[in-house]
């Protein structure tokens, strides 16, 4: 059985957004929204002796909200589960579904410059902004782009909206994958690298999200679809089942991707960071190294 300490499922390809920076679109828009017996029943095996937690991503999970309440209900009630969302489907009953239930709700937001780069920022509605400010376990997830290099910059703005500190925030960086070149051509990595140690010297304790801690079993491309199967988040490349054991997806993994840029290096990160073999340039593979403090 494939077992890892964070299982990420993406709920369906669709989305009520159309951000700058997503990949899904390119890739693999074919991502299923209906949920199979054999997942279902991989669900309720999944045990809290080697799972931390089950991340809910799309698309827009919010789109297929009984899914969400459905998995919740299968998946062992000792392991946390988070939904990795926009925001704009929020409302007062699925703030309270997602309270009850001791549930993560991930916002993506990437501060004063959302709007351009997502089209819509939430945090402008009013009642949006509400549902938002009652979530209990609230991580703010932005994308690093150059167009708000600056960490520490989206973290004061997001705080001052939500008038709260006690929330969780976990960004990550525009992915050069062939799509949003705009995103990336001068990209300032002394402003982000700066204000990114700046955070982690005066937050980073306070606002550490807590399924990600000792995380160091599960690949972070792996996911698995609501089939079963076992894909590369990034290239949507199938990996094998459920039915299959981690080791056995990994070796498909390492047959299947090639990058000279990983191999040809001594990088202190290989076999840990996201984008190794899959995905790895230099824009990738320098924001990973200045996250990890070898920059």
């Amino acid at each position: 059985m494939f077992k890892v300490s964070r299982l990420c499922i993406p709920i369906g390809p669709e989305c009520n957004f159309r951000c700058r920076y997503c990949f899904r679109d390119q890739n693999h828009p074919k991502i299923p929204s209906d949920m199979t017996d054999v997942m279902k029943a991989y669900l309720r095996q999944v045990s809290p002796a080697w799972c931390r937690a089950v991340v809910l991503s799309g698309g827009e999970p919010l789109l297929h909200w009984d899914t969400v309440k459905k998995i919740r209900e299968l998946v062992n009630p000792s392991i946390n589960v988070c939904i990795l969302s926009n925001g704009s489907l929020l409302t007062s009953d699925k703030v309270n579904y997602i309270n009850s239930h001791y549930m993560e709700y991930y916002l993506s937001h990437d501060g004063v410059k959302t709007q351009e780069l997502r089209g819509v920022d939430v945090l402008e509605n009013p009642d949006i902004l509400e549902c938002v400010k009652r979530i209990r376990l609230l991580t703010i997830a932005p994308v690093i782009t150059n167009k708000n290099p600056d960490v520490m910059e989206v973290y004061h703005y997001i705080a001052r909206k939500l008038r709260r500190d006690n929330f969780y925030y976990l960004h990550g960086t525009v992915m050069d994958n062939g799509h949003c070149q705009d995103l990336i051509d001068g990209f300032d990595y002394d402003i982000y690298g700066q204000s990114y140690r700046e955070f982690v010297r005066k937050y980073y304790k306070t606002t550490r999200t807590r399924f990600l801690i000792g995380n160091k079993r599960s690949h972070c491309s792996f996911e698995v679809n609501l089939h079963g199967v076992v894909t590369n988040k990034i290239t949507g490349q199938r990996y094998g089942t459920v039915l299959d054991s981690y080791a056995d997806c990994e070796r498909v993994m390492r047959k299947l991707c090639r990058n000279n840029y990983c191999s040809d290096t001594k990088c202190p990160l290989q076999g840990s960071c996201s984008y190794y073999e899959e995905y790895a340039n230099e824009h990738n593979c320098r924001c990973s190294m200045i996250r990890s403090g070898y920059l």
